[in-house]
């Protein structure tokens, strides 16, 4: 944030750059939403994304590496 605000002058231009691009709601929200729309049309690579993180997530909790699935 320091970086940011220094070059940038916003130290929260990482937020402010997801609101210009329609993502509001934090990162969980955004998978949630891109897993509920992806039997709708087309494909996008959100949606898969969401998928493979959801995927890892799983494999990492069945390996009992809980730390990194917090993460």
């Amino acid at each position: 944030m320091i970086y940011l605000h220094y070059h940038v002058g916003d130290f929260l231009a990482f937020y402010h750059i997801q609101r210009a691009w329609g993502r509001l709601g934090g990162s969980w929200l955004n998978v949630f939403t891109a897993l509920k729309s992806f039997w709708s049309s087309g494909y996008d690579i959100d949606r898969l994304m969401a998928v493979i993180s959801i995927c890892a997530l799983w494999l990492l909790f069945k390996k009992k590496m809980y730390m990194e699935v917090i993460f």
